[in-house]
């Protein structure tokens, strides 16, 4: 919109030029009405016009039209910084300053257009997710119809109905806790040493069918000396489960070589009919497996593939947020989160163990912790590009500015719908601040005057990650700086104990440093010439 002839039609053509469908007006009511009738992908607003000016029309399309669902740019002149301001507090998602430069009136709308693109995306996964979960609950009602049908058996002994019984119970449990985990590893790894648990095995493995091979995904315990992948046309209990979509128990060598042991496994199959991936639950020579336990190790493969389609979803989505991070910031890698994940979890099981925090808090916690560390500087998606990306030293005006990352991102998590809404708003709000109170950002107090959090204010979450975030940062290339060693990063977290961070974390951190670089090492850094270009 913009009430000049002149200027609508260059920038018209020339936005048609690149591809775009164009619609233009001459004052603020016709835009209003525009965008009511046709909901446009994004709107270009000259905010001074005659009548209904671009403010009003921003304030009132704001009223019930959210930013990420249509993304508004605004454009004034250097001289009209006051009227900016108002735009971006009323809604508005980026601006261009008068005289227009196209080059970067371009990059503007194509920057805004990608991001609600994502977030597009973000939604329609949502809604998948939501489909899946219901898929879930129904599996989990027709495993309680199914093992009500078992114990129904009126051949079967007491010592099967015990069983039987037991079985049922362990089952629901876990059918329970798949529907309620985010982080997949952490679920899988809890469902599968659940179900070694309930059906007295010495072992489980699990392999996914990845093309003409099965490829070994989870293993417990890890001591298991199983082959990375098998053919899925051989010969082995595994791959004839996969062929046969059928349940198998048998004394057999399960990968094709080794010691015969008892075997029983089950085909994970998806909501199409097609294998998805395999369980196979191991016991010691002396203790084979029933015909009865066939149902079992059947309800527990359905419980892994619900569990594994309803986390896949949410890795997906929140690797999405984090590549959408990632295209703002480069050197906020996606590898980069994977490891500030990976060392926040094991930060967070070494104070468990100090602490003595019982199994089930401790997997809960553990496994929103992972998956919130993850989307710790996700606010940098609101923070302009030429702060973002500058080369050199920030002003303590641009400092400031980069600094509302913490609030932006927070407010995604806003309103504390889950636990994981709570430990993400803790994480992404918190992990600046400081142990000696000179962090960021500045939050409420009791007695209402605003003031950094210090010491055990601060969430152990965001503690925790902040360790995590430097530890890593430190050790990584960037564009304005090296990598340091080990011993280098080692020596800044003891000199911050007590002042940036928590001196009992550090404590635990600097005894942990070979545990914490095999997290790491799992995320490679990528190539220095790709975080140089």
């Amino acid at each position: 919109m913009d009430d000049e002839p002149l200027n609508r039609d260059m920038l018209s053509r020339r936005l048609a030029k690149a591809g775009y469908e164009v619609s233009t007006v001459s004052d603020g009511a016709a835009a209003l009405a525009r965008i009511h009738s046709t909901r446009p992908d994004l709107v270009l607003l000259d905010l001074l016009m005659p009548g209904m000016s671009g403010l009003d029309v921003l304030r009132e399309v704001r009223r019930t039209v959210d930013p990420t669902e249509l993304p508004i740019v605004v454009a004034t002149a250097l001289h009209e910084t006051s009227f900016l301001v108002e735009a971006m507090e009323a809604g508005a998602n980026d601006f261009v300053t008068k005289p227009l430069d196209f080059p970067a009136v371009l990059a503007r709308v194509e920057s805004q257009l990608r991001t609600k693109g994502i977030v597009d995306r973000n939604r329609m996964l949502a809604s998948r997710l939501d489909v899946a979960r219901t898929r879930l609950e129904v599996a989990n009602r027709e495993l309680a119809q199914m093992f009500g049908e078992l114990e129904r058996e009126a051949d079967m002994d007491r010592r099967s109905r015990d069983t039987a019984r037991q079985r049922l119970h362990s089952m629901a449990v876990l059918g329970d806790r798949a529907s309620k985990g985010i982080d997949q590893d952490v679920v899988m790894q809890d469902l599968l040493l659940g179900g070694m648990v309930a059906m007295h095995a010495t072992g489980i493995v699990l392999f996914r069918v990845d093309g003409d091979v099965l490829r070994r995904q989870y293993l417990v315990p890890d001591s298991i000396e199983a082959p990375e992948e098998l053919p899925l046309d051989g010969q082995t209990i595994l791959a004839r489960i996969a062929h046969g979509h059928t349940v198998l128990t048998e004394t057999c060598k399960p990968f094709g070589t080794g010691t015969a042991v008892p075997a029983l496994g089950a085909p994970m199959v998806d909501p199409d009919g097609e294998v998805q991936a395999v369980v196979l639950l191991m016991r010691g020579r002396s203790n084979p497996f029933a015909r009865e336990d066939e149902n079992a190790a059947a309800s527990l493969a359905a419980i892994l593939e619900g569990a594994l389609q309803r986390t896949s979803l949410t890795r997906t989505n929140i690797e999405r947020m984090i590549r959408m991070a990632g295209m703002r910031d480069p050197s906020e890698t996606f590898s980069h989160t994977n490891r500030v994940a990976g060392m926040s979890l094991v930060l967070f099981n070494a104070w468990c163990d100090r602490h003595q925090v019982p199994p089930q808090r401790r997997l809960r916690e553990g496994d929103v912790l992972r998956t919130g560390a993850m989307l710790h500087d996700v606010g940098k998606v609101a923070i302009p590009d030429g702060i973002l990306k500058k080369p050199a030293a920030l002003t303590p005006h641009e400092y400031a500015t980069m600094m509302e990352h913490t609030t932006a991102g927070a407010a995604l998590f806003s309103g504390h719908r889950s636990p994981f809404d709570r430990v993400a708003h803790d994480i992404v709000l918190h992990h600046h601040q400081h142990w000696n109170g000179r962090g960021y950002p500045q939050v409420e107090q009791p007695d209402g005057t605003l003031a950094p959090l210090r010491a055990e204010q601060i969430p152990l979450t965001a503690r925790i990650v902040a360790i995590a975030d430097v530890y890593d940062a430190l050790l990584s290339t960037r564009r304005y700086k090296r990598a340091w060693s080990r011993d280098e990063a080692a020596d800044y977290l003891r000199q911050q104990a007590g002042e940036h961070f928590d001196s009992e974390l550090v404590e635990l951190a600097l005894g942990l440093l070979d545990e914490l670089d095999a997290a790491r090492a799992e995320f490679p850094e990528p190539d220095a010439t790709e975080l140089q270009a």
